[in-house]
């Protein structure tokens, strides 16, 4: 069968936390700590003299319980933890893959784990698209470094202070509602799902509303465009410019985004050549930003088509931006604003 038993070697991971932190952090020098209970106490050598202050500590809120926590999630969903923890996984390994969710040095471990045994939402499993929705979101703040993030990281990564001379991460303030909050992951910061959000039905009900923007420019996210962002189906803006993001743009999956109208990547640390198959499934693609990377390659099949596009889609490519000045320019394009 094409479909591994997932039984046998699932079952250790499907009971709930004790903790309200993930089981096993990536890098245990820089935990990743989405506890809605944070502490803030470093631990500091004992210095010679006695007049530095003891470190802040926040007081506690009253976190949930592990058995707190399953009767709630029987209470909600009808079933048990152990249940739900079961289903949860079962809705995710399409989107990621069986291996990747229960390896507890993966992102999609981390993310899995926190809608199942951390997010004081509490989606209930039978809730399949929004459970993906909210944990490819999840995912993107574990593998594009939230921690590290300028602005709304997770609740308890902005708790951090610059003590005596050690260097702690100094959130810039956050103009929305932090990642990993319990709110509706519509209106975590940089996120929107349209005017037909409704906020009251969304905490009422648990509504599933599809992402349509997603904007995080100049945030500090570093790593790759994984897999899992491409599956963001209803996105028609997606901008990510400014930042450290490295690797390849996928030729593959980048052509799933049919909705999407605007794609801004410019200004990173992009590489590889650029995915003009899969751009080309792409009719109703208005702008596209990808200068200031290392690209290659042409965008002359999308220029090509551009005059046909426009006839039914009058938008169609109105703006493209390249690195393709120069003798040898990385990227050739015969519509492109030229950097």
């Amino acid at each position: 069968s094409s479909t591994p038993s997932l039984s046998p070697s699932l079952s250790p991971t499907l009971s709930p936390s004790t903790s309200l932190t993930p089981s096993q952090p990536l890098a245990p020098s820089t935990p990743t700590t989405v506890s809605t209970t944070p502490s803030i106490s470093p631990t500091l050598n004992a210095p010679s003299s006695p007049t530095i202050p003891p470190s802040p500590t926040l007081p506690p809120v009253g976190t949930p319980t592990r058995q707190d926590r399953a009767m709630m999630i029987e209470e909600k969903c009808g079933v048990t933890a152990l249940e739900r923890s079961r289903d949860i996984l079962m809705a995710l390994v399409p989107v990621s893959g069986a291996s990747s969710l229960i390896d507890p040095k993966t992102s999609q471990f981390l993310a899995r784990d926190w809608i199942d045994n951390i997010d004081p939402a509490i989606i209930c499993s039978e809730d399949g698209d929004r459970i993906r929705q909210r944990y490819r979101l999840a995912l993107l703040y574990f593998e594009l470094g939230g921690e590290q993030w300028k602005r709304c990281r997770a609740e308890a990564e902005r708790t951090r202070v610059k003590y005596e001379n050690i260097d702690i991460r100094v959130d810039e303030g956050c103009p929305g509602v932090p990642f990993l909050d319990e709110k509706n992951e519509c209106e975590w910061y940089g996120m929107s799902c349209g005017e037909s959000y409704d906020s009251e039905e969304a905490e009422s009900f648990d509504t599933y509303f599809p992402l349509e923007v997603l904007d995080l420019q100049s945030n500090n996210l570093a790593g790759p465009l994984f897999d899992e962002i491409y599956g963001f189906e209803r996105l028609q803006s997606l901008s990510l410019q400014d930042n450290a993001l490295v690797g390849t743009i996928s030729n593959d999956l980048i052509g799933n985004l049919q909705n999407i109208s605007s794609i801004q990547l410019q200004s990173n640390m992009l590489t590889g050549d650029i995915p003009t198959t899969g751009l080309f499934q792409l009719e109703r693609l208005v702008q596209l930003s990808i200068q200031d990377n290392q690209l290659q390659g042409s965008l002359d099949a999308l220029c090509d088509a551009k005059d046909d596009r426009q006839e039914e889609f009058v938008a169609y490519l109105s703006l493209v931006e390249a690195d393709c000045l120069g003798e040898s320019p990385e990227v050739t394009c015969s519509c492109c604003v030229c950097y």
